[in-house]
């Protein structure tokens, strides 16, 4: 069998490497055939210098994109654009170009201009003649300096630069005046050009990942500036000078080193948007107060407590205070009760004043990674909360008040950090009022130690995940056939030694997890699983399966591997979907004839049993999962 899969395979690649042989030897003298012939001579649809510059801009990057094979540049494809007799849309994007020749100037209609991912450390003093041009993007190139002749690019409303070298911009970078949108993020700049400051059209500035320590206090004359990004770099302060944006609705200042903030922010009455993560702030100025119309406001990772100065700000609907090492709340938080999210996450809170339930237009609740014990009662006010985060506490129970939030879509418990930690501290029971939560679609009670789920589960009829791996579960009860809404249902972890028949009412369910169980068999009502994809039964205790298995006429991935199956049913061929079956670390001694109708499959996994032999129907197999079973058996 072995010399005939060989046979077969050399046949194959010889067979696709002569009608490969013959299709280059077809195609490629017609495209060189094309390019000999190509003379701007004979073009008439743009001007004689306009073609000429296109064969200047080193025609062997762009065969593959169609250029030179015709007398008519406009149709050479999506990277040239033509109107009234002129290019003016023009891609050089991806094309590896180190430099561009002068005649890059000569495009004397161009708008638009991309050469974002190419390899450039410079650009010709010539595109300055670029007049008309309204667009251009430099991205991910390797400038490392401009020519003082990008100042005559007058009309240049957006300019794309990040992901460059540049240390520094020429003076004449303010003569643009049209220019409204600018990013220089990613760049080395470790002083903001004054040039900069002149641009009094300018409505976005995006200055992120560069190495400014200060700003100028020129900062305030681009009256016109909307949105200012100075994410990441290393600024200490900010001039008074920014509260003179009076046009400011959104502004990133996250991870610098500011320690304060001037208290002229305060003047900022536009500003909707205010992002101050990752500094080193412990108190704000009073006049953040004044910021009307402020709702966003983002303090993570700063050392600070919730300041007075925010409690006033009438408008917050969104409120970061994630990783402040926050210990408490004081009472005053209900006074925001504009908030429609509170992010609390990565603190060390033991416990919630009872104020926290006059939030009543919460929404979004995250509270994971504290060191709460109890919730407060109150929680049951909050009728409109739809997620509420609960990861990591030390709670061991849950208020029967939790089935009043009767909005909530999504409920987070779980007790495994995300470097793997599992929490001292674990739910051990579950409040019979969970089966209020009708709206709830997402439950998440992973890594806990419950023993039992409450009957009340399967109430749950708008449930469509639930994930309770790695608890202590011994049984399911019956009732869990009645989320007939599920589509992923996760048990692993688990000391399940049965499961109930009406597990096959979950005929919507898509993946099933059953892994490190102790499973000794299974419902044949498992059959009725019609739109099971995924099956994880992996060490488990199993000696057989029911004939019924191959009903499951959806199923592709089917791990079994690790348990103590000694026989396979004949009914296993029928599952014709299936891509991966894991069945090592078993007891098969034979395995059914039946398994060569698995035309999909492309995994077959079979080491670590005790096969004396295979049926030869398994030559009906891929190559590719013969070649497995050789392998590993």
């Amino acid at each position: 069998m072995r010399n005939r899969i060989s046979v077969t395979l050399l046949t194959t690649l010889l067979l696709a490497i002569a009608i490969w042989s013959i299709e280059q030897e077809v195609a490629t003298p017609s495209i060189a055939h094309a390019q000999s012939d190509f003379s701007c001579a004979n073009v008439t649809e743009i001007p004689l210098i306009e073609c000429e510059a296109l064969v200047a801009i080193d025609p062997n990057v762009n065969h593959d994109r169609g250029w030179m094979v015709s007398n008519s540049p406009c149709s050479w494809g999506w990277t040239i654009t033509c109107e009234d007799g002129h290019i003016i849309f023009l891609s050089l994007r991806d094309g590896r170009y180190t430099t561009l020749p002068s005649e890059i100037g000569n495009f004397s209609q161009l708008t638009l201009l991309d050469l974002d991912y190419n390899r450039l450390t410079t650009v010709p003093p010539e595109i300055g003649n670029l007049s008309t041009l309204k667009f251009l993007d430099l991205t991910f190139n390797d400038l490392m300096a401009l020519p003082p002749e990008f100042g005559n690019l007058g009309n240049l409303t957006e300019l794309t630069l990040d992901n460059n070298n540049l240390a520094n911009l020429p003076p004449e970078f303010g003569n643009l005046n049209s220019l409204s949108k600018l990013n220089l993020s990613d760049n080395e700049l470790a002083s903001l050009p004054l040039g900069i400051t002149t641009l009094e059209n300018l409505t976005s500035l995006d200055l992120t990942y560069n190495q400014l320590a200060i700003l100028p206090s020129e900062i305030g004359n681009l009256n016109n500036l909307t949105t200012l990004f100075l994410r990441f770099n290393g600024l200490t302060n900010l001039p008074s000078e920014i509260g003179n944006l009076n046009n400011l609705t959104t502004l990133f200042l996250e991870f610098n080193d500011l320690t304060n903030l001037p208290s002229e922010i305060g003047n900022l009455n536009n500003l909707t948007t205010l992002h101050l993560s990752g500094n080193e702030i412990t108190n704000l100025p009073a006049e953040v107060s004044n910021l009307n119309n402020l709702t966003m406001l983002a303090l993570s990772y700063t050392g600070v407590s919730l300041p007075p100065e925010v409690i006033y700000i009438k408008n917050l609907t969104e409120l970061n205070l994630s990783g402040n090492a926050l210990t408490a709340l004081p009472p005053e938080i209900s006074l925001l009760n504009t908030l429609t999210m509170l992010d609390l996450s990565y603190n060390s809170l033991t416990a919630l004043p009872p104020e926290i339930g006059n939030l009543t237009n919460l929404t979004q609740l995250s509270l994971d990674h504290n060191k709460l014990t109890t919730l407060p009662p109150e929680i049951s006010n909050l009728s409109n909360l739809t997620q509420l985060s609960l990861d990591y506490n030390k709670l061991t129970t849950l208020p029967p008040e939790i089935g009043n939030l009767s909005n909530l879509t999504q409920l987070s418990l779980s007790q495994l950090n995300p470097l793997g930690y599992l929490n001292t501290v674990r739910l051990t029971s579950l409040p019979a009022e969970i089966g209020n939560l009708n709206n709830l679609t997402s439950l998440n009670i992973e890594s806990n130690d419950l023993t039992t789920l409450p009957a009340e589960i399967g109430n749950l009829n708008s449930l469509t995940s639930l994930n309770i791996e790695s608890n202590d579960l011994t049984t399911l009860p019956a009732e869990i056939g009645n989320l007939i809404n599920l589509t992923t249902l996760d048990l692993g972890g688990n000391t399940l030694t049965n499961l109930p028949p009406e597990i096959g009412n979950l005929i919507n369910l898509t993946r099933l997890g059953l892994w490190g169980n102790s499973l000794t068999d299974l419902p044949p009502a498992i059959s009725n699983l019609s739109s099971l994809s995924e099956l994880g039964l992996s060490y488990n205790q199993l000696t057989s399966l029911p004939s019924e298995f191959g009903n499951l006429s959806s199923l592709s991935f089917l791990r079994l591997n690790n348990n103590q199956l000694t026989v396979l049913p004949p009914e296993i061929g029928n599952i014709s979907s299936l891509d991966n079956l894991h069945l090592s670390n078993n007891q098969l001694t034979t395995l059914p004839p039946e398994i060569g109708n698995l035309s999909s499959l492309t995994l077959l996994d079979l080491e670590g049993n005790q096969l004396t032999s295979v049926p030869i129907e398994l030559s009906n197999l891929s190559e590719g999962v013969i070649q497995q079973i050789f392998v590993t058996i």
